[in-house]
């Protein structure tokens, strides 16, 4: 869209809505996962505005209060690693010397088409 974003959203049982799709994340090679410290980890805080704004386009919501933590917020960040081949394809087929096949990798499309695969 128009803030650089391809929101997925997901609708969840507890009423909670699940949204990715932030856009502008890096491809960080292994060397640089590995140097990584997990509690410093956290949301592009200019992406979240853009998605936010993305999102009122798509809805009927015209604030959304933003909260890290808080379950009173209408909404909760979170950020995580999400891994992905250097070419966004999924990496699917049979080990080489044993009987197990793999079919991971699905980008951010792992929620659709991994079971598909399967």
């Amino acid at each position: 869209d128009s803030n650089g974003c391809h929101l997925e959203m997901y609708p969840r049982p507890d009423n909670t809505v699940y949204v990715c799709g932030f856009g502008g994340s890096p491809h960080l090679k292994k060397e640089e996962v590995l140097k990584l410290n997990p509690d410093e980890i956290k949301p592009n805080q200019n992406r979240v505005l853009k998605a936010i704004d993305s999102f009122r386009h798509l809805s009927k919501l015209k604030s959304i209060s933003v909260s890290e933590s808080s379950n009173e917020a209408d909404l909760t960040l979170q950020c995580c690693l999400r891994p992905c081949t250097s070419d966004s394809l999924p990496m699917i087929g049979k080990l080489p010397g044993v009987d197990i096949y793999i079919a991971h990798g699905h980008n951010c499309w792992g929620i659709l088409w991994g079971p598909i695969t399967g």
